[in-house]
């Protein structure tokens, strides 16, 4: 039976798909492609009376509920993102601290 890992090993953050960064930037990036699709037309239609489009902003349509969760979802994979750069320069600076402090 294999023993679970102590708090000094390493575990590395890699699924079967992908790493959590590479969700981020999907997360992320299909965030902004929803939310340039809320601004654009959603419908249009040419008849002999004319032609019309309706995009989810008109008339406060279905756009803005839309558009709002798609930011969420932008902002929250730059924060992923954000989080991982942020956990890596504070670990190499704890690291650096580290073999700097034994130096003295």
């Amino acid at each position: 039976m294999k023993a679970k890992p102590t708090m000094t090993e390493s575990i590395p953050a890699v699924t079967m798909f992908g790493t959590p960064t590479s969700y981020a930037w999907t997360t992320a990036g299909g965030g902004a492609l929803i939310a340039l699709g809320s601004f654009l037309p959603w419908m249009s239609a040419t008849t002999i009376f004319g032609s019309f489009s309706k995009s989810g902003l008109d008339g406060g349509g279905d756009g803005i509920p839309t558009s709002a969760f798609a930011y969420a979802n932008v902002g929250a994979g730059i924060w992923v993102i954000w989080l991982g750069a942020a956990v890596v320069f504070l670990g190499a600076f704890i690291g650096l601290g580290q073999t700097r402090g034994g130096q003295r």
